[in-house]
């Protein structure tokens, strides 16, 4: 007889995974939803990858969030224009574009990730102590397994929202 530990995961325990991972994305979207169309996706994931300290080549940002680079000038032109990002030639580098998050474009991150964190708070609250512990440990296992088999120690570097 197979150890448990060995035994493969079964159509049940994969359906219940994605049902987790739909409402997880789903307390994404609801975290996005105040902005009230004042921002896409895109131009969000740019700002989170923005708000880091210090300036990014906007080459840079491209490769990180997958886009062309007429697509980051059009990005940033449209960013820039409503004050979320500041954007100024390379010193360096005249061909060169660095930018900036503003302000009012880190607010704007931290803001939607507040909001992302309350919404996540407002579940575990629902749930008794224990079961809560149960949940939070049972995806810290999940992630590191997920890291470790899909060799994904790298996702710090994909912009996903």
């Amino acid at each position: 007889m197979r150890s448990p530990a060995t035994l493969s995961a079964t159509d049940a325990h994969v359906e219940i995974l994605m049902s987790a991972a739909h409402d997880l994305v789903g307390l994404t979207v609801l975290s996005l939803a105040e902005l009230h169309d004042e921002i896409s996706l895109l131009e969000f994931r740019a700002l989170v990858v923005l708000s880091a300290p210090g300036t990014l080549r906007a080459s840079d940002l491209g490769k990180q969030l997958g886009v062309s680079a007429s697509s980051v000038t059009r990005l940033s032109d449209r960013l820039t224009a409503r004050g979320f990002v500041d954007r100024e030639a390379n010193p360096h580098s005249r061909r060169e574009v660095l930018l900036t998050s503003t302000r009012r474009g880190r607010l704007l991150v931290e803001k939607v990730m507040r909001r992302r964190r309350q919404l996540m708070a407002r579940v575990l609250d629902a749930m008794p102590a224990p079961q809560r512990d149960s949940v939070v440990e049972a995806m810290r296992v999940f992630t590191t397994h997920a890291q470790r088999v899909h060799h994904l120690d790298r996702i710090d570097e994909w912009v996903i929202a």
